[in-house]
């Protein structure tokens, strides 16, 4: 489970975020309503692409509606 670093609200499987480098190098994921505060503390944009939270299969627990 993937969780915004800065508000800790848990990203949904398909949301999008970004990797910083904050303090002491540690690597931080950030959704994009962070990312101006994320800004503001000087923390370094990694990447430029919008990364997605992965999307794995429910198959194994979500039953066939009949």
């Amino acid at each position: 489970m993937l969780a915004c670093a800065l508000c800790l609200r848990t990203l949904l499987p398909g949301e999008l975020y970004r990797v910083y480098r904050g303090e002491r190098s540690r690597e931080h994921l950030v959704c994009p309503l962070c990312e101006a505060e994320a800004a503001g503390l000087h923390w370094l944009r990694l990447d430029r692409a919008l990364r997605r939270v992965p999307v794995h299969s429910l198959s194994r627990t979500v039953r066939p509606a009949a």
